[in-house]
């Protein structure tokens, strides 16, 4: 009897976990299917500041000359995961880091507590962690402390170049993991697309024009990086749960069938005890 009490209490346990497992699975469903809600509008405002930047360096093209540092330290903004059960995606994410041409004088700001605690445990060098988003609806508030902070610590001279390496989100269960120079954003690059043919209002200096488009520059990226993230990242974690769910039912088949294997050997031994027992009440009459 002992044996099956065991076995039920398993069983149960694992019952409890597997729908704890299909929350969260739900949970990260929801996040994806919102933040893919996101990312068309997201991109597509990208676009139009890189256009605006275009615009105003295709009208004054002396703004497009300012020389780009040389040599000087990178920091990379490396966003990870802050929630675990994702896989190997934070483990992939800092083999990316690894594997940079300058990897070894750089310094990286780590967006996620998962990810963070692996970096430190690489031996990564770390100026400063941040809280990741955990939801869609968290995005906004980081990227506008992070965007003042980033810009204020730019100006200030503290890092020369600024890039964001993110996991950019195809399709569900599919992301590739990429790395963007933000900061200084290549002008050359912004100067050789196709200008409007109307000529835009001014009514700020362009020098002026162009800091704040490269103060927007820095937002949606970061904003675009943290949203491309949260979506691979629940991805990751939707394609995890899959499996464990698939390694529980698995585990809970097993142990049903042995459950009621061993239940029918102790129904047997009771049996035979009880019949046992009548027999020899009979024989001592």
């Amino acid at each position: 009897m002992a044996v099956s009490l065991e076995l039920e209490r398993k069983i149960e346990n694992l019952k409890t976990v597997h729908e704890i497992v299909n929350s969260m699975k739900a949970l990260a469903t929801l996040t994806v299917r919102k933040v893919e809600g996101l990312l068309p509008t997201i991109r597509m405002y990208n676009d139009h500041v890189h256009q605006s930047m275009g615009e105003i360096l295709s009208r004054f093209p002396y703004l497009a000359e300012a020389p780009a540092p040389a040599g000087g330290r990178t920091t990379y903004v490396v966003f990870t995961s802050e929630q675990g059960l994702c896989g190997t995606f934070n483990e992939r994410l800092l083999d990316y880091c690894r594997g940079l041409e300058d990897a070894a004088e750089a310094l990286f700001i780590i967006s996620g507590k998962k990810g963070y605690d692996e970096a430190l445990a690489r031996g990564l060098p770390v100026l400063k962690a941040l809280k990741g988003p955990v939801s869609a609806d968290g995005i906004e508030i980081e990227v506008i402390n992070l965007t003042v902070e980033l810009y204020e610590l730019y100006r200030s001279g503290a890092f020369d170049r600024l890039s964001v390496i993110f996991a950019f989100h195809r399709r569900l269960g599919e992301y590739r993991i990429i790395s963007s120079r933000v900061l200084p954003p290549d002008l050359g690059k912004f100067s050789r697309r196709k200008a409007l043919l109307r000529e835009p209002l001014m009514y700020m200096r362009p020098e002026t024009v162009l800091e704040r488009l490269v103060e927007e520059h820095l937002l949606i990226s970061l904003y675009r990086a943290y949203a491309e993230s949260l979506a691979s990242e629940n991805s990751s974690r939707l394609r995890s749960m899959d499996s464990a769910v698939l390694n529980i039912e698995r585990k809970m088949e097993e142990l049903t069938t042995l459950y009621n294997y061993v239940r029918q050997e102790e129904v047997t031994a009771e049996v035979i005890e009880i019949i046992s027992g009548y027999e020899s009440l009979r024989e001592g009459e």
